[in-house]
């Protein structure tokens, strides 16, 4: 029996679809948990079995329940910043996993460089099968932020170099507004009369152009066949590559540097044809776009057999 441990939507967003690929008679429990894992401590029957994860956060939390068998699934393109954080691939406090599910081979290599003991397979995003299909009006435009994370230069927002433009932006396409979870983005959009949208299925139901700054929702989306828009900020350093996002997965779509450039970039994204570069970084960023969930629930019956 495999359990299934999230504590953040976004998390479980990536698990749900493998989880619903097992047979039933490998699913074990289902639950949520609060950061500090009270909710587990009184659900767990058996924690000395099989979990699967999407985050480091909930590693930590199913390693301390007892649970001696646990894989652990990217929640996005499996971005890294080559700082050894455990919350990207490859980095440190990783050791009780067992299985890694990794979107591509540049994540995989490094957790296969760091843990050489696990199993590493590649077997794409299960998120993709199950991103909703646009169902509203076209010609909407969903702009989102990173979160003021520290950990690199690469992991802050891009928010403040592009703050002052973004109400223009507004007025010149029909705007919603989507941030990291971590971001606390709902009062600024109040403000300048943009609906702010929590979640990113919902993003992908009424977006036709997607724009952001760091996030694998770039890669999930583009993966629709919609456009998208990258924006840059000063503090992503060109001469340092880090993979994927920074900077060999940047023609994901078309990327912009300046303010002033904005408006007009996504306006153009709205009718101009599909980026030739928009294929190869799909290709780095996923093994395959289609079939994840059910490879995956394949590796994960073998391993916990």
């Amino acid at each position: 029996m495999i359990d299934l441990l999230s504590s953040a939507p976004h998390y479980r967003s990536h698990l749900l679809p493998l989880w619903d690929a097992l047979t039933d008679g490998l699913k074990g429990l289902r639950f949520d948990v609060d950061g500090s894992g009270a909710r587990a401590r009184r659900s767990v029957e058996d924690p000395t079995g099989a979990v699967m994860v999407a985050s480091h956060r909930d590693l930590k939390t199913a390693r301390s329940l007892g649970y001696r068998r646990i894989a652990l699934a990217e929640h996005g393109a499996g971005q890294s910043y080559s700082t050894g954080h455990p919350c990207y691939p490859g980095g440190r406090d990783r050791d009780a996993v067992s299985l890694f599910l990794s979107p591509n081979e540049i994540a995989a290599g490094m957790d296969r460089a760091a843990y050489p003991s696990a199993r590493v397979e590649v077997i794409g995003d299960p998120r993709l099968d199950s991103l909703p299909a646009l169902s509203g009006p076209p010609g909407i435009v969903a702009i989102s932020w990173h979160w003021e994370c520290h950990v690199s230069a690469f992991t802050r927002s891009a928010f403040p170099h592009y703050r002052d433009v973004i109400a223009d932006l507004a007025k010149a396409v029909p705007l919603i507004g989507h941030a990291h979870p971590r971001a606390d983005m709902a009062r600024f959009y109040q403000r300048i009369g943009v609906e702010f949208v929590p979640t990113f299925d919902e993003v992908c139901r009424r977006a036709s152009v997607f724009v952001a700054d760091n996030t694998s929702c770039l890669f999930e989306f583009a993966s629709t066949g919609r456009p998208v828009v990258v924006l840059n900020s000063p503090l992503y350093r060109r001469d340092q590559e880090v993979g994927l996002r920074f900077w060999a997965a940047s023609g994901i779509g078309r990327n912009v540097d300046e303010p002033g450039e904005l408006v007009e970039a996504v306006s153009c994204s709205l009718t101009e044809p599909r980026p030739s570069t928009v294929d190869a970084a799909l290709r780095l960023a996923y093994s395959s776009l289609t079939g994840a969930a059910e490879r995956g629930a394949a590796i994960l019956a073998e391993w916990a057999a």
